[in-house]
């Protein structure tokens, strides 16, 4: 009777538990087909199941396929998706700055601005150019409105940002045409300022004015103009020819009253100084003879014993060395006191040329007259 009733009791056990099962399998079921449905007609949503499991009274296992004590709770979200959004366009927005960033300075550093070189020179564009390893190439032309060595042109324009290490082409003046032909200008109805400004103007740097004095013409006024070489005229002028632009100084007026300056002191203290010269010359040829002397006597005592024949031959060579001395010395003397007499009578000399200059301006007066 009892094993019946166990049998019974399992029977009953084993169909509550697959009854169980099957609700649960049902009610999985429909949570699915619940939340397929709830995505399809509710966009930018969030479907947030928990699932809580309490323990059946009975004991039974705690595992999942039983089912037994399990709840539902369904949540939607509807700014889940505007919000993940916004939170990629930020990662997005903070990942394009920092390459953005990486980028500018990449450029700074491998990318330079040229600068404009108007008006510079040929040795400031090079300076540049190796400061940022750049690779100048120079072209040379005559301009007329550039000076020497100045920069005509860039092949880059100025201000604009290029890569360290490029290459960049200058066009350099060369001055004005050496052999260009210039046509002259009237010199005879222009004023000496005015052919100042033509010789710069048109860089005539070989035609050059000449003031000199003219009795006839007034200051200021034009006199002629002159060519080096004969082949040269007006009509065929070259700019490398050599002209000369003559203008007047007026009448040359001479000085009645000329200073002479005092050559007696100048040549006093001149005396003076080739005394103390010779003096001092004369002490150091006295110490020289003195020292050559000393020597003698000591290669004569290390002889020992070289006899008087040879004694009365270096006596003999040291009386010759003492002549020969002295005989030069007398000549520097002669020639010292002739260079002084000269100097004496320099004075002579001017006053001569005076008197010569103020006969000759007497005998110009009287003619004027």
């Amino acid at each position: 009777m009892s094993s019946d009733a166990n049998e019974n009791l399992a029977l009953e056990t084993n169909d509550l538990q697959s009854s169980a099962s099957d609700y649960d399998k049902q009610e999985f079921d429909d949570v699915d087909v619940m939340f397929q449905e709830e995505t399809k007609h509710v966009n930018d949503t969030k479907i947030k199941v928990k699932r809580k499991r309490k323990k059946s009274d009975k004991g039974l296992d705690e595992d999942h396929s039983t089912g037994n004590g399990i709840e539902h709770d369904v949540e939607i979200d509807p700014d889940y998706k505007k919000k993940q959004q916004t939170k990629r366009i930020l990662i997005g927005g903070i990942v394009g700055i920092c390459l953005l960033l990486l980028y500018m300075v990449y450029y700074q550093m491998t990318h330079v601005s040229v600068p404009d070189f108007s008006g510079k020179t040929v040795v400031e564009a090079k300076n540049w150019a190796t400061e940022n390893k750049m690779k100048p190439e120079i072209k040379q032309e005559y301009s007329l409105k550039i000076d020497s060595n100045g920069i005509i042109s860039q092949s880059i324009a100025p201000n604009k940002k290029i890569k360290k290490g490029s290459n960049i082409t200058f066009k350099v003046s060369e001055g004005a045409d050496p052999k260009g032909k210039i046509e002259l200008p009237d010199f005879e109805t222009m004023s000496k300022e005015e052919v100042e400004q033509w010789i710069k103007k048109n860089k005539a740097e070989n035609v050059t004015i000449i003031d000199e004095y003219n009795d006839k013409i007034e200051t200021g006024k034009f006199i002629r103009l002159e060519f080096t070489d004969k082949e040269v005229n007006k009509d065929h002028y070259l700019r490398q020819d050599i002209a000369n632009v003559y203008f007047s100084k007026g009448k040359e007026v001479f000085e009645k009253n000329i200073s002479v300056p005092d050559f007696r002191k100048k040549a006093k203290g001149k005396r003076e100084r080739e005394k103390k010269r010779e003096r001092r010359k004369s002490r150091e040829r006295e110490e020289e003879r003195d020292e050559r002397a000393e020597r003698g006597k000591g290669e004569g005592g290390g002889g020992g014993g070289g006899g008087e024949g040879g004694e009365g031959e270096r006596e003999g060579k040291k009386i010759f060395l003492f002549l020969i001395l002295e005989k030069k010395q007398n000549q520097r003397l002669k020639i010292g006191q002739r260079k002084m007499r000269s100097m004496s009578s320099s004075k002579n000399l001017i006053q001569i040329r005076l008197n010569q200059i103020l006969s000759y301006r007497k005998q110009f007066l009287q003619k004027q007259n």
